[in-house]
């Protein structure tokens, strides 16, 4: 049973250690779904909710102004440091003070998921928007058929655990389907496959608990028993293989 955890502690306490995931897994085709929207609709400033530590923002801040928005204090924090990025505010994604029908753009990356209601978050996010303006969502979706990752297998209540709290993007179009006159479209976006053999998963850094959210809600018992299941199924079998298949996908929410 995973352990309830307060997510913003749990962001606070990894922040400086969290960038590390771009270093080795950067999800190249939804880079470039953001850059493409950007440039195809001559986007002029961008909102990111859920930015973290500014990776997405420093990524497109050549193209336009950024602004980001993130509930951890020291994930804004590490971000200013490392980016220089000026406009940051500390706000929830449900209740973030910005005007009604004031901005272009706005997109969320990685990030429903933490979200503690995710139908005020796009409710809120659209009403922001003005005439065309358009929200972005890019995720990762555990409800579809083909996802596959070996975490799931080998530490305790983490696959229920993401099932519970990330919204299937049939899910997400169903809700977005309520906001009157606005045009939808969904794209598989990105995939993450790879497959580790053997002791060879230990360079995976998403096995480090730092680098995935949902090791880091884990106390550091159910960690280790985690890591010990995997260490004794490669006593067993020293080629198994550790499969990981992740498929992002998109979806555009336009404004009339």
């Amino acid at each position: 049973m995973i352990e309830s955890k307060n997510i913003r502690e749990c962001y606070d306490s990894i922040a400086g250690s969290y960038h590390k995931r771009y270093d080795t897994s950067r999800l190249f085709l939804a880079e470039n779904k953001l850059v493409e929207l950007i440039r195809e609709n001559n986007i002029c400033c961008a909102l990111e909710i859920g930015c973290g530590t500014g990776y997405w923002l420093n990524l497109i801040s050549n193209l336009v102004n950024v602004v980001g928005a993130d509930y951890s204090l020291n994930m804004l924090l590490d971000g200013k440091k490392r980016y220089d990025i000026k406009n940051l505010l500390q706000a929830d994604a449900t209740n973030f003070p910005i005007k009604n029908n004031s901005l272009e753009f706005i997109y969320c990356i990685n990030a429903i998921h933490h979200f503690s209601d995710k139908k005020k978050f796009i409710m809120e996010a659209t009403a922001s928007l003005n005439k065309n303006g358009i929200l972005l969502i890019i995720g990762f979706d555990p409800h579809d058929e083909s996802c596959k990752w070996y975490m799931y297998d080998f530490f305790d209540g983490v696959r229920k655990f993401d099932l519970n709290r990330t919204p299937s993007f049939s899910e997400l179009v169903k809700i977005c389907s309520q906001i009157p006159g606005s045009t939808l479209e969904m794209d598989n976006v990105d995939l993450v496959a790879k497959t580790y053999v053997g002791s060879d998963v230990f360079n995976d850094p998403f096995l480090e608990k730092s680098q995935a959210s949902q090791l880091s809600i884990l106390s550091a018992d159910e960690y280790k028993k985690g890591i010990e299941k995997i260490k004794r199924i490669i006593s067993e079998y020293p080629s198994y293989n550790f499969t990981v298949n992740l498929p992002f996908k998109a979806l555009t929410i336009k404004m009339p």
